[in-house]
């Protein structure tokens, strides 16, 4: 699994409980890469900018339906790099 914490500002891989706690605010990348397989539109596992754009797509869908923030997340890539974007979080 990979996964995006807004909260700790940053992306890490491996177990999730590390960011299950309740200030944070997890984005789940690697379910999306696992559908960019099964449709035949990954190779290797890779992250693609479409995999990513699909997972901040559906973590603001699901937000917005649970009447949550979604903090404006966003994601672009610039000089080959994905980089993400949101507002910042209430203290």
């Amino acid at each position: 699994p990979v996964v995006l914490c807004l909260r700790c500002a940053c992306v890490g891989a491996g177990p999730l409980d590390q960011h299950c706690g309740a200030r944070c605010i997890p984005v789940h990348l690697g379910a999306e890469v696992r559908a960019q397989q099964l449709e035949g539109k990954c190779v290797d596992g890779t992250l693609t900018p479409d995999a990513l754009h699909r997972a901040v797509e559906n973590f603001r869908l699901h937000r917005t339906e649970a009447g949550q923030p979604h903090y404006d997340l966003d994601c672009y890539v610039a000089g080959g790099q994905v980089i993400f974007t949101w507002r910042p979080l209430p203290a």
